[in-house]
């Protein structure tokens, strides 16, 4: 099972080298994590060069000011976006985790979501892709949403840009 774990953050994360190269010597369970929490980390220092405080304000703002959040994943971004559904919860904000690879869970909250709702979209850039469409029909729909890793122009958006 550790194997297999290494191959899958191997080949759907893009991993800094000096992790990757960590990655194919794990010991145990708590070397994967603690090597899963630097990939965070990395990620969201890099999230802060990318984006001005005004767009992460945005992003803020929108997420706090909706009344619920759809957290969009698919494949190893689920995993993210389980997580920071189980935080917004945390912090009392009404948060589902949506899978964008299951067309029926899509759908279903596609037609339950109203105008004061919002979406997050999760994605690790080699397979955001796989996300795209979802990124253009809602932003095609005029439906509000925070982006990461979604498009080039732009890194955290939402329907307003």
């Amino acid at each position: 099972m550790k194997s297999e774990f290494q191959k899958l953050l191997l080949h759907e994360i893009q991993v800094p080298k000096d992790i990757k190269h960590s990655l194919t010597d794990l010991s145990s369970a708590e070397t994967a994590f603690e090597n899963t929490i630097q990939i965070q980390r990395d990620s969201h220092l890099q999230m802060e060069r990318k984006n001005s405080i005004e767009d992460l304000n945005r992003a803020a703002n929108l997420i706090l000011n909706s009344e619920k959040v759809y957290i969009a994943g698919i494949g190893i971004s689920r995993i993210v976006a389980d997580y920071l559904t189980h935080r917004l919860k945390i912090l009392d904000i009404d948060a589902a985790t949506v899978d964008v690879g299951d067309i029926l869970d899509l759908s279903l909250t596609l037609t339950a979501s109203t105008e004061k709702d919002c979406f997050v979209l999760m994605s690790f850039p080699h397979y955001s892709h796989q996300i795209r469409s979802f990124d253009d029909y809602l932003h095609d729909s005029k439906i509000p949403y925070v982006g990461g890793h979604i498009r080039q122009r732009r890194n955290l958006h939402d329907a307003d840009d």
